[in-house]
């Protein structure tokens, strides 16, 4: 007999923290951090693609883990400060005045993962997360990956994109059971992007009340940091450990390389 639900749990909590600056001197600001646990067995009625397994609601808390959006530290900062220059209806308070600098922080840790394997020894007909390798079945791991070791949650990551787990951690599972490991227990690349502006304001009073002509400088990821993707969590298969395990092949969603980009606009 075969029992499809929508049953599932999720807990989330957060701490959430402001600093704002109304304009004032040229200079407003706003920062903003959150510190956030999101938690659940399930993001779907089948598998949500991050690892899960159940294939019974007597099984449903081997599920449960880090919800595949769960982002513990999450900073956002913005900021705006118009230059001091001189009376703004002089020929030279035309030219040097009007300047004002902008400015977006964005910092954020990575996304979870979960290893996994791709095949179904577990027989369950969804996808099987892997096993650690123990003390305990170390022998047996080693017959099957030469390169095997004791699972460390302070080591496993390694933090390159050539390499951003250590695969030999993890091992096959024995045919008819689940793995061993949780679900989205490892963490991706963290996001840092800095967007930085350099903007002048110049006033044309023949348009109206409104009218100026606005340059604009504008550079993003402007130290140029790399924004790495999500690397492959698939750890092995029947036949072999998996090559490419923990490789990082793509970018973050959104994520470039340092961008110039100059403009003049006309506000009337």
């Amino acid at each position: 007999m075969t029992g499809i639900t929508t049953q599932a749990f999720s807990f989330y909590q957060a701490f959430q923290i402001t600093l704002r600056k109304n304009l004032s001197h040229g200079l407003q600001f706003q920062a903003n951090y959150v510190r956030s646990s999101s938690y659940d067995d399930s993001q779907g009625i089948l598998a949500d693609g991050s690892g899960q397994t159940t294939d019974s609601l007597y099984t449903q808390r081997y599920d449960w883990g880090p919800s595949p959006y769960n982002i513990p530290n999450n900073f956002r900062a913005s900021l705006i400060y118009n230059l001091p220059g001189l009376r703004p209806d002089s020929f030279v308070g035309k030219v040097v005045g009007g300047w004002w600098l902008g400015s977006i922080i964005a910092a954020q840790s990575g996304p979870p993962f979960s290893p996994a394997l791709s095949y179904n020894p577990s027989l369950s007909g969804n996808s099987d997360r892997a096993s650690y390798v123990t003390s305990a079945n170390l022998s047996t791991a080693l017959a099957f990956n030469p390169k095997a070791v004791v699972y460390d949650p302070n080591t496993v990551i390694l933090g390159s994109p050539n390499q951003w787990f250590n695969p030999n951690m993890f091992t096959i599972d024995p045919a008819g059971y689940h793995g061993t490991a949780g679900r989205n227990i490892l963490e991706g690349p963290a996001f840092y992007d800095w967007d930085f502006s350099v903007n002048k304001n110049t006033r044309i009073p023949k348009m109206g009340e409104t009218g100026m002509l606005q340059f604009r400088a504008e550079i993003f990821n402007l130290l140029n940091h790399p924004n790495f993707g999500s690397p492959s969590g698939t750890v092995a298969s029947a036949g072999g450990m998996n090559a490419t395990a923990g490789i990082i092949t793509s970018l973050a969603a959104g994520a470039t390389a340092r961008q110039v980009q100059l403009a003049l606009k006309l506000i009337f």
